[in-house]
Formats: structure tokens, C-alpha cells, sequence
């Protein structure tokens, strides 16, 4: 990305940037991810007030403090995942100790310490883990530690694939598939949570958005390597939580730690070990493949105890075979016409009835480098990138899509974050977030001349409605968050704004489509409908979002937490729209411990959803660049058409609210049963 692009961006952010780095210099930060809490107590039972505590990171012996209150009670926040021990001291006792503490995403760890008078032990340690039953968690979420991801099995090394183990999750087919008629080719996220649309999800690594707000998609993807742990939020009660009316996902990479690690691998794959498909006209052959996936990753200290760095990168190439599945009778009829000239407007002149090539490549690569700030928390920074292709067979990869409707796709993600996180004593946090980043989007149709034909249920051939066209989309980030622990409330006050840039060119419909009800119509050139757009255009699109939230985490007892929040959203587009989205959402959850081992857990809340720029794509190019289009039935007279934005407020949101109980069976195993209801309202849809 240019330079001069990246500065006429931040021009508008310039001070608000600035004025957020002087407040976080003075409030301090730290990374928002788990919280350890206990009580002091002496061997029978009463409270030690005002002891000294002590949290250690085991890998990089970084530490926390924080004194216990006059109920014995202690609170550390918003502290990064890993493993820590906890030390408690108090004069005329002996020191008390949690070892090796593991601490997950979204994680409350209570402790129970018990100090010992002095002179009866040296010291007293604990090892064993906290029970697994989590009563500071109100929401319904699924974490996917290390283990699981290095131990379970995926059909490829997108970690994203570990979403499906979270309940109320599921796959949802391609949307790309289905651009021949007019559909976009544009990817979506692949997942579906609660019955809600793929494009209205959201995801954040390390804190900071990766969305494509263009398409709603994810951005950058990272290499298996640098993931340590994530967070499947089914519904999230938190009022920090939001961008979207679906389900979140929160991951946290990998950092450096004393000692140096590192991992190295290779995958391989032939196709002369792989079956001939069934439902696929092969020649009776077995599609050739050739597939290989390699990558390292390594990291450790720069400065010990200080700063700590971590990087990976891997590379995946592939090149197959792929075959349609129409019907071979069908084929031989489509081209006896098209060879005696049925259709001369169609370039394709022949369908492909055995195998073509198809290819992909994929390079992941990340660094990042964090700097602890001693006693005072950490600065850090992370650079990304992702180059995908893939090759005649990104898009209209339905059974009934011959090569020539088919097309390439490539991506190019790049992303750079920063993160300020420190700490004002053991009450009060903060963390400052920036980002800015890019991408850029291509597709090209393999047939590149003249209309392109469709038969329900028979094939689909020649150039397709959409497909070529191009988009750069560029982000501004910044975001701040403070957090105050005052006796049993945990505060949380935090506020986001996201600038988005999307130009670039389409010539989606420019060639013209025919549509045919049955092979015997197309036989006999009598198309049931036909659509074109009169050119093709730039295009030139901005979004700003904004959003703020105040959240009350609440403990009156050991047994009971409630979370209550209000989030405001609001995003700001092009006049020209006419459209104004203003949504609050206020969020309420509980988790309650009626008797040991079992938790009730429940909450309701509104979530806005986002505003996916494809969507008022056509209705802008229609009003700012004139483009229109001709849908010709048989019968009715032809006229241009153009597709239009409704002018008034609009607030797509969820309805969402669950209940459900969690019991304890073992000391490392739980099962629970949930009830959940999402209702999506005010979903913005194409008539």
C-alpha cells in the first residue's frame, strides 16, 4: 500500500490517536483475557486481610501485585493466557503458593489459600488446577486450548475448523457457488451460529478486528503455529463483545517466552493413492494431485525477561484435476447445437467433458514482538500477511458448472497491530489497540468473452453473470479500554473506531446471461429470460464505525456473577445513501451455583449486526455511476432496471437469550445442556 494513501487515511485519526496514547500512558493497560481471584485465610477459616499477592508468568517472569481486602479477597484482571504461579505473603504465616496455574481465554481461576503459621512449614503449595467449573463465566463459550489444537484432527490447517466443535455452530455451503446467475463470488465465513448468516459473524486476533467489512468474511489468516488458544462465543452477555449479530470468536496468539522453541513440518500428498469419484465423469481415472503444505515456526527471548519475540510461516501448493458432473447425454447435445452455430453471441463453443487442471497456493507468515514494561505491563506489535490463489475452480464449484463458468480468485491480506496494555496498581487497567491494514480482492472469470448460458438443473457455461472485478480495501483501527476492580464490581468502560476504504473496478454482467428453464428450450433458442448490465465501473466506497460499552461484572457472592452492559453502535456511510444505523444493545447474564458441582448459567441481550458493503454495492454503482440493468422475459418489453437502497435508518440486530445448566462429573470433566434462542430482526436483504 502506498505510503501516501496510508497517511491521507490516518489524517482524520491523527489526533484522536494521539490524545488516546497520552491517556493510556498515564492510565497504563494490560492484555484482557483471564482473571485469577481468591481469598486469604488462616487453618481455621478466618480472613487475612491486607496480604501481600504475588502472580508470576512462569515463561517470561513477569509479575503482578495485589493485596487482599478486609474479606481476605483478591482480584488480578484482564491477564494474558499462560501459566502462573501465585504466592501469598502475610507476616507470622508462612508463605502460600499456586503453582503452575493455567490460566485460559475468557477464564475466571478462584483460589482457596490457606496460609500455614510460621515456623510449622517453610511454605505451603498447591498444584492441583481450580475445579473446571467456571461460575465467573455467564456466557455459553467453547475454548480450544494448545492441546486440542495440536492433538485434534482437522481436514486442513486452518485452525478456523475447530469452530465446529462448539455447539450451535455449523458449516454452511459456499456462497460463491452460484455466481453464473448473479449470485457474488464473494467468500463468506464459512460458519453459522444459531441459524444466523455467515456474513454476520466476527473475529478478533489478539484483541483487534479481522473482518472484512466489505464481504463479512475473516481477513488474514494465520498459521496453525502462532495460534495458542481461542474462544467460541456462542452467546457472549459481555458488553465488550459485538461488530456482529452472530457468534464470536476470539483468538490469542502465541508469544516468546525465556527459553527458545521452535517446530518444523511437511505434509505431502498424491493423488495415486486417492479413489476415482463415483459421481464424476473421470474417464475412469483417478484426478491427479499433487499437494504439498511446509512451515516453521520459532520463538524465544530477545532480552531475557524483557523482550520476546515469535514467528512462523508456512506455504501450501497444490495442483489437481477436477470434472463436472453433467450429464454426458446433455453435454453431447449442448455442443451439436453450439458446433452448428446456436448462440454466436456464446464464445464457448464446446462443453469439457473430462478432467481440467485446477491449482492453489497459500502463504501465511506473522512476527511478533512484545516488550514488558516491569511492573508496569507490556508493549507489543504484530505483523501478518496472507497471499492465497486459486486457481479455475475458486468460484461456480457446483457439480453442474463446466470450466469456462468457473474462475480464479486471489487475496492479499496484509495487517499491522499494536497494543499498549499497562497497569495503575491492582485496581485499574488499560488497553489501547491500533491496526492499520489492507486487502485486495481479484476474480476473473476462465471465459472472458461473449454471454454466458444457463440451464436449471442441466449445466451452466460461458462467461458467468459475476466474477470480474477487483477490490482494495484498507483499515483504520483504534481502540481503548479501562478497567477498574472496586470490592465485588469489575468495571469495564471501552470505545472502538474503524475507518474502511474499498475501491476497485467490476464488470459483473457486462457480457450478458441467458437463463433456459429446460435443456429442450435451450435446444430450440428460446431463452425464459435474459440479463445484462449496460457497462462495467469503478468503484469507490467508505464505512466508518463507531462503538462504546460499559460493562458490570458483578460478584456479590462467591456463588453467584452477573454481568449487565449497554453497547452502543453506530456506523456512518456515504451520504449518498441515505441511510443512518444507530443500535443499543443492552446485555445481561448470570452464572449461579445452587449447591456444589453444578452451575446455572443464563442471559439475554441484543446484538447490532453489520451493514456488508457488498450489499449496497449494486444500489450505489445504480445511483453514482449510472449503471443499469435489462431483465428480458418473453412477452414483456425490455427497459433498464437499476437496483436502489432503501433511504431510512437501518438496525439489523439478533435477539438472543439462553439458558442452561453445567455439572461437574470429574475433576477434569463436565457436561452441560443449553437452551438457545436467536432471532435475527431487520436484516437487510435484495428485492
Amino acid at each position: 500500500m502506498p505510503v501516501l494513501r496510508w497517511c491521507r487515511l490516518l489524517r482524520p485519526w491523527f489526533l484522536p490517536l494521539c490524545c488516546s496514547l497520552m491517556i493510556a500512558s498515564r492510565l497504563a493497560a494490560q492484555a484482557q483475557t483471564g482473571v485469577i481471584e481468591g481469598r486469604a485465610a488462616d487453618t481455621s477459616g478466618g480472613v487475612i486481610a491486607d496480604a501481600s499477592v504475588v502472580l508470576r508468568n512462569v515463561d517470561t517472569n513477569q509479575t503482578r501485585r495485589a493485596v487482599t481486602d478486609r474479606n481476605g479477597m483478591f482480584r488480578i484482571a484482564d491477564i494474558p493466557v499462560g501459566t502462573y504461579d501465585v504466592r501469598v505473603d502475610f507476616a507470622g504465616f508462612a508463605p502460600g503458593l499456586q503453582t503452575r496455574l493455567t490460566l485460559g481465554i475468557g477464564q475466571t481461576a478462584r483460589l482457596a489459600i490457606v496460609l500455614q503459621p510460621s515456623g510449622v512449614v517453610e511454605s505451603a503449595a498447591v498444584s492441583a488446577q481450580p475445579p473446571p467449573l467456571d461460575v465467573g463465566q455467564t456466557s455459553v463459550s467453547t475454548a480450544v486450548d494448545t492441546e486440542r489444537i495440536e492433538e485434534l484432527p482437522v481436514r486442513s490447517r486452518n485452525y478456523l475448523e475447530f469452530v465446529l466443535l462448539a455447539p450451535g455452530v455449523s458449516r454452511t455451503p459456499p456462497a460463491r457457488q452460484t455466481t453464473s446467475t448473479g449470485s457474488s463470488s464473494l467468500p463468506d465465513s464459512g460458519f453459522s451460529f444459531g441459524g444466523l448468516r455467515p456474513r454476520s459473524n466476527t473475529l478478533t486476533i489478539d484483541g483487534l478486528d479481522n473482518n472484512d467489512e466489505f464481504a463479512g468474511s475473516s481477513r488474514t489468516e494465520l498459521s496453525l503455529e502462532t495460534v495458542r488458544e481461542f474462544q467460541v462465543l456462542s452467546n457472549g452477555w459481555s458488553a465488550e463483545n459485538g461488530g456482529a449479530s452472530g457468534g464470536a470468536i476470539n483468538v490469542v496468539t502465541k508469544s516468546g517466552a525465556n527459553a527458545i522453541h521452535g517446530d518444523a513440518f511437511l505434509f505431502a500428498q498424491s493423488g495415486v493413492f486417492n479413489a476415482r469419484p463415483k459421481l464424476e465423469d473421470t474417464g475412469g481415472q483417478a484426478p491427479r494431485l499433487r499437494r504439498y503444505r511446509g512451515g516453521m515456526a520459532v520463538g524465544g527471548p530477545l532480552v531475557k525477561d524483557r523482550t520476546f519475540y515469535y514467528a512462523a510461516a508456512e506455504r501450501e501448493h497444490a495442483q489437481g484435476q477436477a470434472a463436472s458432473d453433467i450429464d454426458p447425454d446433455a453435454a453431447r447435445a449442448i455442443n451439436t447445437v453450439l458446433g452448428a452455430g446456436l448462440f454466436p453471441q456464446v464464445a464457448t463453443r464446446r462443453l469439457t467433458a473430462s478432467l481440467f487442471p485446477t491449482a492453489h497456493s497459500e502463504t501465511e507468515w506473522s512476527a511478533k514482538v512484545t516488550h514488558e514494561l516491569p511492573g508496569r505491563g507490556a508493549l507489543g506489535a504484530r505483523v501478518a500477511g496472507t497471499d492465497r490463489r486459486d486457481g479455475d475452480d475458486a468460484f461456480n464449484t457446483d457439480a453442474l458448472s463446466d470450466p469456462s463458468a468457473r474462475g480464479t480468485t486471489t487475496m492479499r491480506d496484509r495487517a499491522i497491530t499494536s497494543a499498549l496494555t499497562t497497569t495503575v496498581g491492582a485496581r485499574t487497567t488499560n488497553d489501547l489497540r491500533v491496526q492499520l491494514a489492507s486487502r485486495r480482492l481479484a476474480s476473473r472469470t476462465a471465459e472472458q468473452q461473449g454471454a454466458g448460458v444457463v440451464i436449471s438443473g442441466v449445466a451452466a457455461f460461458g462467461t458467468p453473470y459475476a466474477g470480474n472485478n477487483t477490490h482494495d480495501q484498507t483499515y483504520v483501527d483504534a481502540g481503548d479500554t479501562v478497567g477498574h476492580s472496586r470490592g465485588s464490581h469489575f468495571v469495564k468502560v471501552g470505545a472502538t473506531v474503524r475507518h474502511v476504504d474499498v475501491t476497485g473496478t467490476t464488470a459483473d454482467g457486462v457480457r450478458g446471461v441467458y437463463l433456459f428453464r429446460t435443456l429442450e428450450r435451450f435446444l430450440a433458442a428460446n431463452a425464459d429470460q435474459t440479463r445484462m448490465t449496460s457497462s462495467g465501473a469503478d468503484v469507490d466506497l467508505a464505512l466508518t464505525r463507531a462503538s462504546a460499552f460499559v460493562q458490570d461484572h458483578w460478584t456479590p457472592t462467591p456463588r453467584l456473577t452477573v454481568d449487565a452492559g449497554l453497547r452502543v453502535d453506530a456506523s456512518v456511510l456515504p451520504p449518498s445513501f441515505g441511510i443512518t444505523s444507530r443500535a443499543f444493545n443492552p446485555r445481561l447474564g448470570f452464572a449461579w451455583m445452587p449447591v456444589e458441582k453444578w452451575i446455572v448459567r443464563g442471559g439475554a441481550g441484543v446484538f447490532a449486526d453489520r451493514l456488508v458493503l457488498a450489499a449496497l454495492e449494486r444500489g450505489w454503482l445504480g445511483e453514482q455511476r449510472h449503471v443499469t440493468e435489462v431483465v428480458a422475459d418473453p412477452g414483456s418489453a425490455a427497459a433498464p432496471s437499476t437496483y436502489t437502497v432503501r433511504h431510512s435508518r437501518w438496525n439489523p440486530a439478533s435477539r438472543q437469550a439462553s439458558i442452561g445448566l453445567e455439572r461437574q462429573l470429574t475433576s477434569k470433566l463436565t457436561a452441560s445442556i443449553n437452551y438457545l434462542l436467536v432471532r435475527g430482526r431487520g436484516l437487510s436483504r435484495t428485492v
